[in-house]
């Protein structure tokens, strides 16, 4: 099963708590506290998310960390990938990569699947996370899945999105 790690989910919080706090810095601390994540893995997440240009640092007595930039142009995706590397759910995407690829029946499914999470991930942005989180504490997310209640799902779609299985905590 594809599963992010806990580096990435933890970028993608502190990411989404910056967004909070438009133009003020946060400091180590700060950010730590409220994301439950120590401060040691902090500043390794904060490191890598520095480097792909999401967040900026601030020195001094008034220094901390915010969003580089406005968070209706970061993306789950960029987020991700600068924590995770490439998200697909399969490793035989590379027709180079996969001895198997002249002649797999799944290889076209597979394609079309990384192609349909890739294209979520690219299309939500971290301003897209605060304003579905305020949906669903208004009531408008559907119990267990990731769609908004407005989504076009017929029941069978609805079915399944409510039956798949939580990803594993273990990572």
């Amino acid at each position: 099963m594809m599963c992010i790690s806990t580096k990435g989910r933890y970028a993608l919080r502190v990411v989404t708590f910056l967004a909070e706090w438009p133009g003020r810095p946060l400091t180590k601390t700060e950010i730590s506290e409220a994301e439950q994540v120590t401060p040691g893995y902090l500043q390794q997440i904060m490191g890598t998310l520095l480097s792909a240009g999401i967040v900026k640092s601030y020195r001094g007595k008034a220094g901390g960390f915010s969003l580089a930039r406005d968070p209706e142009t970061i993306t789950v995706g960029e987020v991700l990938r600068c924590t995770e590397g490439r998200v697909e759910p399969v490793p035989c995407d590379d027709a180079d990569e996969c001895a198997r690829a002249d002649h797999c029946a799944t290889r076209p499914f597979w394609l079309r699947v990384m192609r349909a999470v890739n294209e979520l991930l690219d299309s939500t942005t971290i301003a897209d996370l605060l304003r579905d989180r305020d949906s669903e504490a208004a009531g408008l997310l559907l119990p267990g899945a990731p769609f908004l209640a407005g989504d076009k799902l017929d029941g069978a779609q609805r079915a399944h999105a409510n039956a798949l299985p939580a990803c594993s905590a273990r990572r």
